[in-house]
């Protein structure tokens, strides 16, 4: 996303510009351990990651670059593709416990279950506040539930 907001100057004060030029991707995938069986796995991992590009918008001389030779330094610069700085990356882990019930009891009133785990880290860097713009956390939540019927 590439934005730029100039906002009404003030009386006596020239306009502030606030420049956004960021790119951000995702990766995923799902995996189940186990199958077939009483008690099924399946895992879920993802990666969110975004990262600045204003790096390229200007020049040494603080002007704006044209599209084309941002573009050749994003795209097979000195990597193959150059996502600028990364101010956060969000990974997230997601485990079930799936439960089935043999055939052999399946007409019977046997509750069933479901558990669960989710877990998620988050790094962050302003990038304009040093080491004060850095903090990074993490998240976790614990479900389980009894169906009836």
């Amino acid at each position: 996303m590439r934005s730029v907001t100039i906002p009404p100057a003030c009386v006596g004060r020239t306009g502030d510009i606030s420049r956004n030029f960021s790119a951000s991707r995702q990766f995923g995938f799902g995996w189940k351990l186990t199958e077939g069986g009483m008690t099924n796995f399946p895992v879920n991992y993802s990666v969110n990651v975004e990262s600045s590009l204003l790096d390229f918008e200007l020049d040494q001389k603080k002007q704006q670059r044209t599209f084309s030779s941002i573009m050749s330094d994003i795209f097979f610069g000195d990597k193959f593709i150059n996502f600028g700085q990364e101010h956060a990356v969000r990974p997230e882990e997601f485990l079930q416990h799936e439960a089935e019930h043999p055939e052999s009891l399946q007409h019977q009133e046997i509750p069933g279950r479901d558990v669960h785990l989710r877990g998620g880290l988050l790094w962050q860097n302003t990038l304009t506040r040093g080491d004060l713009g850095k903090s990074a956390g993490w998240n976790s939540n614990v479900n389980l539930s009894m169906n009836f019927g």
